[in-house]
């Protein structure tokens, strides 16, 4: 079986991710830390994702940003005050849940790819000051792609 036979005449391992989406993902991986992106690349990110996206629904998306947002809320509730380590651990596995929506809905590709990209970045850092900033910045990036999902 070729890498183009199967269901629908393609294995989706082989898709291509779009240039601007590989682009976003090479800056992501080149940056020293996730803190020295700036925030009007994040915003940028955002809206060139979401255009990216326009034939996903908003059910889809946001069903990964609801966990993305629950890990944040955990993180800084005083209530339930989480280690980073426990943060970093839930953020990994994450990846399974992109990896299933990225293999039911090919669509969804662009975001799982920078999402993923962007986990790899924040579970790296060391000092904590940095991973609770790198963090933030990576909820505000999920917020700015389901903000402009909306205008597309």
């Amino acid at each position: 079986m070729n890498r183009y036979s199967g269901y629908g005449g393609y294995d989706k391992r082989y898709v291509r991710v779009d240039r601007d989406i590989e682009k976003i993902v090479n800056e992501i991986k080149r940056a020293e830390s996730y803190t020295k992106i700036k925030p009007d690349s994040i915003v940028t990110w955002g809206k060139t994702i979401a255009g990216k996206m326009r034939k996903v629904k908003a059910h889809q998306i946001r069903r990964i940003f609801s966990e993305i947002k629950r890990l944040h809320y955990d993180y800084i509730s005083k209530k339930r005050k989480m280690s980073t380590a426990e943060i970093k651990e839930r953020l990994i596995f994450l990846k399974p849940l992109l990896a299933y929506a990225e293999n039911r809905e090919n669509k969804i590709s662009p975001f799982c790819a920078v999402l993923e990209a962007s986990i790899d970045k924040i579970s790296k850092e060391a000092n904590e000051n940095n991973f609770y900033r790198s963090f933030d910045r990576f909820v505000k990036l999920c917020e700015a792609v389901i903000a402009y999902h909306k205008e597309y």
